[in-house]
């Protein structure tokens, strides 16, 4: 299992790990600005790399996504 560290969250993937300045420039290229959108490109990286977008891994990044956007909406 490896780990990507961003800011205050650690996610667990199973799968292939993306790089903290690939998750970084996908989320340059998103429409929606700001946290919602680094959290948006977070979420689909890690559900394409897991199987089938099924168990602990699909799960955890669904956990993730609804965490950061509720940072988002606080800080909004």
């Amino acid at each position: 299992m490896r780990y990507l560290l961003t800011s205050s969250v650690t996610l667990f993937l199973a799968a292939p790990i993306f790089t903290e300045d690939t998750a970084l420039a996908q989320a340059g290229h998103a429409i929606r600005p700001g946290l919602a959108a680094a959290a948006h490109c977070l979420h689909e990286s890690l559900l394409e790399t897991s199987a089938a977008n099924r168990g602990p891994v699909a799960d955890g990044a669904r956990l993730q996504l609804a965490g950061l956007e509720r940072r988002d909406q606080i800080a909004h």
